[in-house]
């Protein structure tokens, strides 16, 4: 290690040391201000939490103004009356339009004269709580009403539950007279409450009651320290996270009480803030430090290292030269100028010392020492240079080294001696001309020679290097030869060094894909599949390389484009006896060739498997000129059908010997005839198996000339059972024509009876047609008389829902009417004031919220009666959605369901479209719908029906109607959908219904239906429809 990196490493040590004190310190004095302003701030906010929520649950309170400040609620409270209620419109609907869970009217002694609640998402009753019951009486805070505070409101529990109230003392629409009764309307605290509450102060915002057994742990850690805490208005802040920071209070009830917890979670970024100045603080005293460190290197480096480096210098200069007669350069007076004086003498003494000693070590090495001066002349050379050239030391000293050299090689060396005494040495190879003139090639390094600090000449070392240029030129023509062959060989070459690439041919890069820059230098890992495979090819060539002088193996390689190609490597040592040389692999592209075996093993296992398989014995056979027959193949499916060996050697021989002895000689001869005429072999005879059964045999066979020798090629069929088939045929065939003979005789007198009898089918055929039209048109107005029956149930429902929001609209309407009047009284008398103008504008906007919103509600439900109503008058096809169409549907179904318990529970999901007819559609569901409530939930309270669909597959859906009823019994199931069946015969049914379901949905929506039921456990209908109906037959298609 350096000095200056010791002295550096203690400066910036120090340095470190005093930014991290720093830091440490600021960091906690810093950042614990900026967390009290961030304590501040989520107080703050927690506060506004709780002032928003109370202003948004008071959005009701305009609805119960408009009820309690009210001349008819006046005198309803007075005098309630059951008829005021019900043009009230108090429906479940009501309920989620005003979006309140509690609605209750008492009268002037604080009894309930109306009192409902009501679950505003499902529609649901909710059963009356015990504590609503207590705020209901007369010494409740909800009811301490009087003509200056007529108006309460707060937070309640209900079972728990909290619940925003608002408690209105009736008053007339002049605001005159004094409170009577209370109007009061409620709304749970629910999870969309608390997300318009959130969405409102925009950070996310949680609502917990206190009794909630899930609730968070800071939750609850939060509850026991407000529980705890005496302070008003009780808030606890804790920190999340480095990113967050959670206020927590309590919302209270009318008695001041803890209602429930609010959380509001802030974002910290005044805590960041508080971070990025540390940051930036710390950052600048990094940078202050790094200032010190580096003016503090400068000045040591300038006072101290700069004067020790430059003696260095000039120590190594004299040691790299040799010259031991330079002297060190001193100045000043300090310590390092004392010991440059010492190191000189010490120069001085070496170089009296070593110049005997150099001058025999000259004189006997092997190459040649010299010196040159100033002019080039050799003022020194070693006597060993007559050994090289023939000229003596004396013959050349004094003389100018030009004259030894190749005229060639001479400007070439005069530059570098020149760039030898300008400082720049480099060894040089050149060309002597001996006193022979023989050519001898020498290399030279010189370096300057330098006396007293002057240079003086060039001293140096000249090497004999004749036999090393002979021994490169010899490598060169090698290499040149062995390169030629590497790029012309049309297998990949490569060498390789512990696996890793050194050198690589064309054809290589062209097996791989990679180019040559791409491959030397990296390792063989990356054509390999796995590291498995990698260390099996490793193993598989170099294990046994060394002792066996060669190795093989076939692989896989990755190209560049991720193909694979099959390659075999033939590899072999670079130098037997140096395993560190490497080794040389061939590489052959045998990617075609694996393909070609694999399809020849694939065809060969085919036809094996054809020949084993086939219903008879697959051969081939020759016949040469000598007359010799044999088999030269023959499947082995021989031995299981004919009892014959399938081994080739005397096959034919056995094969012929099996032949029955009368068929042998007609065997032998149409073999020969087909050879003869080189024509296909086709015979058909007996053969006897070793068993001794006798079989029938046909051989067919097709000839191939082949050099001096013909093949047939073709299979043998064992015919016995079509042999035995002949044989009976042929009997029975003579039978046949003995009965046909006789049965001739019966037929003609058999034939006059049945024309008899025709004459009587036809007459019975015609009434028969006759009464089925009569029929068939007695169904159809029997039909049509049901529908429009359906029609007229669905417009009176229709007519009951439209009541409800035309009462309302009537009844704001009669209100505002009164209301104007008293208003233009007001105006023409000229005792108007403010507060009446303003109480007018109020209680118009909200008539006329109500009037829109009932007005609105009237509109829909004749939107969806005219659609459904086109829809069930007329068989008109459109595209629909299915879940929409269903639900418009089960709309006017709704009066129905009225006074009953029973609900309708529909699973369709949307943007199921359907290319076909709505209206029979929908006359399927009703039908479903009404034979469900008149005999499904004939003897059930609560029933269910359920209507689910979904996609079956790329044409069809499948929609299904279940009920949880009484069930159909078994004995009547497979009649339910015949014509004029039912069970309520007298009852008003005309057992139409489920027919006309059947005929709607095999008809015109060109599905299928299927029932599903038992007793007890109600009725399912699977109807599986196409998503485009098949298009109607014409008149003249169904006469065709």
């Amino acid at each position: 290690m350096s000095l200056l990196t010791k002295i550096l490493l203690i400066v910036i040590n120090t340095v470190v040391a005093s930014i991290v004190i720093l830091y440490l310190v600021s960091r906690f004095t810093l950042l614990d201000g900026y967390q009290k302003i961030e304590h501040n701030d989520a107080r703050t906010n927690i506060l506004r939490v709780v002032n928003t929520f109370h202003d948004q649950s008071r959005n009701i309170i305009p609805t119960a103004r408009a009820y309690a400040v009210w001349d008819d609620m006046y005198q309803f409270v007075e005098e309630p009356k059951q008829a005021f209620l019900d043009s009230l419109g108090l429906t479940p609907s009501l309920y989620a339009t005003q979006k309140v869970n509690l609605i209750a009217i008492l009268d002037v002694d604080y009894r309930p004269a109306f009192l409902g609640m009501y679950d505003i998402q499902t529609p649901k009753p909710i059963e009356i709580p015990p504590d609503l019951l207590a705020y209901l009486k007369t010494d409740s805070p909800l009811l301490k009403l009087s003509r200056d505070h007529a108006e309460k409101t707060g937070v309640i529990l209900l079972e728990g539950r909290p619940m925003f109230v608002v408690s209105l003392g009736s008053l007339r629409t002049d605001f005159s007279g004094d409170p009577r009764g209370a109007v009061i309307l409620g709304r749970f605290l629910d999870e969309k409450v608390v997300a318009n509450l959130a969405e409102a102060m925009q950070f996310p915002v949680f609502a917990y009651r206190l009794d909630d057994s899930k609730m968070p742990r800071d939750v609850h850690q939060a509850h026991l320290e407000l529980r705890s805490s005496s302070a008003a208005p009780s808030i606890s802040i804790k920190n999340l996270n480095e990113e967050f920071i959670a206020g927590y209070t309590y919302i209270r009830t009318l008695e001041n009480q803890p209602a429930f917890i609010i959380k509001a979670v802030l974002p910290r970024h005044i805590y960041a803030q508080g971070l990025t100045s540390l940051r930036y603080f710390s950052a600048m005293a990094a940078i202050a430090g790094l200032g010190f460190i580096i003016l503090t290197t400068f000045l040591l480096r300038w006072l101290v290292l700069a004067p020790l480096t430059t003696l260095s210098r000039q120590i190594s200069w004299i040691r790299v030269s040799g010259d031991q007669s330079q002297r060190l350069c001193v100045r000043g007076r300090d310590e390092l100028a004392s010991l440059g004086i010492i190191i000189n003498q010490m120069l001085e003494a070496l170089e009296t010392a070593s110049a005997e000693k150099y001058r025999t070590l000259v004189e006997n090495i092997n190459d040649v020492v010299f010196a040159l001066d100033i002019k080039g002349c050799f003022s020194y050379i070693s006597p060993v240079i007559e050994h090289l050239i023939a000229y003596t030391d004396a013959e050349m000293v004094g003389q100018p080294f030009a004259k030894f050299i190749h005229p060639d090689d001479l400007s070439g060396l005069i530059s570098n001696l020149e760039r030898t005494l300008a400082g720049t040495s480099q060894p040089f190879e050149f060309r002597m001309v001996a006193k022979d003139k023989a050519i001898l090639h020498a290399r030279i390094h010189g370096r300057p020679l330098s006396e007293r600090g002057e240079t003086v000449g060039i001293a140096g070392v000249m090497m004999d290097i004749t036999e090393r240029k002979r021994a490169e030129e010899a490598l060169k023509h090698s290499e040149a030869t062995l390169r030629s062959l590497f790029s012309a060989v049309p297998v990949g070459l490569v060498t390789l060094q512990d696996r890793v690439l050194r050198s690589v041919n064309e054809r290589f890069c062209e097996i791989v894909g990679h180019s040559r820059a791409e491959l030397v230098g990296h390792g063989s890992r990356q054509f390999y599949e796995t590291d498995e495979e990698y260390q099996r090819v490793g193993h598989a060539v170099y294990d046994p390389l060394w002792d066996a002088g060669f190795s093989h193996v076939e692989t896989r390689f990755r190209r560049a484009d991720g193909t694979w190609r099959d390659v075999s490597l033939h590899t072999a040592p670079l130098q037997p006896d140096d395993r560190t040389a490497g080794a040389a692999t061939a590489v052959q592209d045998i990617t075609e060739q694996k393909r070609t075996e694999a399809a020849l093993r694939a065809s060969e296992e085919r036809l094996r498997d054809i020949a084993n398989n086939v219903p008879g014995t697959v051969y081939q056979f020759y016949a040469r000129p000598t007359g010799e027959l044999g088999f030269y193949y023959i499947s082995e499916r021989a031995d299981e059908l004919f009892g014959i060996d399938h081994r080739l050697e005397d096959a034919f021989a056995r094969f012929a010997a099996q032949v029955a002895p009368e068929d042998r000689e007609s065997f032998l001869a149409s073999i020969r005839q087909a050879v003869a005429t080189t024509s296909p072999w086709d015979f058909e005879g007996r053969l006897i198996k070793s068993t001794g059964a006798v079989i029938w045999f046909k051989g067919v066979s097709s000839p191939t000339q082949r050099a001096q020798e013909l093949v047939f090629t073709g299979i043998i069929l064992d015919i016995t059972d079509r042999k035995r088939v002949e044989t009976e045929l042929r009997q029975h065939r003579e039978r046949l024509e003995e009965l046909v003979t006789e049965r001739t005789a019966e037929l003609q007198r058999a034939n006059a009876e049945l024309r008899q009898q025709h004459r009587i089918a036809q007459m019975v055929t015609e009434a028969l047609q006759r009464a089925n039209a009569e029929l068939r048109q007695a169904m159809e107005q029997l039909v049509q008389a049901e529908k429009l029956a359906a029609l007229g149930h669905l417009v009176a429902g229709v007519a009951h829902e439209l009541n409800t929001p035309l009462g309302n609209a009537r009844t704001v309407a009669g209100a505002l009417g009164e209301d104007l009047r008293a208003f233009a009284t007001a105006v023409g008398s000229g005792a108007l004031r403010r507060s009446q103008v303003d109480a007018f504008l109020s209680r118009g906007r909200e008539a006329v919220d109500l009037l829109e919103r009932n007005t609105a509600r009237a509109a829909d439900l004749i939107a969806h009666f005219k659609q459904v109503a086109v829809d069930q008058s007329s068989v008109r096809r459109r595209r629909f959605d299915l879940r929409q169409t269903v639900e418009e549907l089960l709309v006017t179904l709704r009066p129905q369901f009225k006074r009953t318990a029973h609900r309708i529970a529909l699973d369709i999901p949307p943007g199921l479209e359907l290319d076909s007819y709505p209206g029979p559609l929908e006359q399927v569901i009703a039908n479903l719908t009404g034979n469900s409530l008149v005999h499904g939930f004939a003897r059930v309270e609560a029933g269910c029906i359920r209507i689910e669909a979904a996609p079956l597959n790329a044409g069809h859906i499948r929609l299904r109607y279940g009920d949880d009823g009484s069930g159909i019994p078994d004995a009547i199931r497979h009649r339910i959908f015949d014509p004029f069946f039912t069970t309520h015969l007298g009852s008003g049914g005309s057992g139409l219904g489920l027919y006309i379901v059947y005929n709607l949905v095999t008809g015109v929506l060109g599905g299928t239906i299927q029932v599903d039921s038992s007793p007890g456990h109600g009725a399912t209908f699977s109807l599986v429809l196409p998503t485009v109906a098949p298009v109607p037959a014409t008149p003249d298609s169904r006469r065709a």
